[in-house]
């Protein structure tokens, strides 16, 4: 991971991520892409 992220928590990581795609994204989208658990990506 890039140095620059470390610093930030997941929340905000997974926001920016998302409004980089410019659209609506589902949990397993998210779990897959950070490589957590689904239901951590639920919740």
């Amino acid at each position: 991971m890039c140095e620059g992220y470390v610093e930030k928590p997941l929340y905000l990581l997974i926001a920016e991520w998302m409004m980089a795609e410019n659209r609506w994204v589902i949990a397993r989208e998210i779990s897959i892409h950070f490589d957590i658990e689904h239901s951590k990506a639920v919740n």
